[in-house]
């Protein structure tokens, strides 16, 4: 069994949890489950193997193959229980959206490898009538303190010029179709507290933008 069929079995099986109309809490239910059925494989084999060092293993390295595939399961299934959690906390952001449909936007963000995909994004911003909704953005006068309390930490930082003349293009209204990317990235490299100050701000943009493709 190679890892994307893992993936997709997981997934899979949380996307037709949903549409039968199950809750989060009862998908997470069953996912703890199966995670911990899969536990007991890899302890089978690795009896040192505790649930951190299981989490926090290079599961390629891991031996022999079945023990391997399982470590991933249980990698892959308690990053999903985790995803939930963010939809359960995130979801009034998408009020017109089913649960589905924002594990959908989850599966995206996570498809969207930074380095490979801005050129693409970037294209279906421009293209695909995305970049009206962006330049519509609203940012409350306190939303834009914040904002600018977050430049002027990093400004001067030569390898934040790029997120800082994007912010100051959010606060200033004049935003164009790469800085919501550039910010976008920027969420992975920016103090985690930044990051957090962002995603109270703009993040649900930035998250509906996405989610728009």
């Amino acid at each position: 069994m190679k890892k994307e069929q893992i993936i997709n079995m997981i997934d899979k099986k949380i996307t037709q949890s949903f549409s039968e109309g199950l809750v989060v809490s009862v998908i997470q239910e069953e996912l703890i489950k199966k995670k911990e059925n899969f536990i007991k494989v890899v302890q089978s084999h690795k009896e040192d193997f505790t649930l951190e060092k299981i989490l926090t293993s290079d599961w390629e390295t891991v031996g022999p193959v079945r023990a391997k595939y399982s470590v991933f399961y249980v990698q892959h299934a308690d990053k999903r229980i985790k995803d939930l959690d963010w939809l359960l906390l995130n979801k009034y952001k998408f009020k017109k959206y089913s649960n589905s449909q924002v594990f959908n936007l989850i599966k995206l963000k996570e498809k969207l490898s930074i380095d490979n995909s801005c050129p693409f994004l970037s294209f279906l911003i421009c293209k695909l009538g995305i970049y009206p909704y962006i330049c519509s953005m609203k940012i409350t006068t306190e939303n834009k303190a914040i904002l600018w309390s977050i430049l002027e930490k990093y400004d001067g930082i030569s390898e934040y010029t790029n997120f800082c003349d994007a912010l100051s293009r959010f606060i200033q209204g004049s935003i164009n179709s790469d800085d919501i990317l550039v910010v976008y990235k920027s969420l992975l490299i920016i103090d985690m507290i930044d990051k957090k100050k962002i995603d109270s701000t703009i993040g649900a943009e930035i998250d509906a933008c996405l989610f728009s493709i």
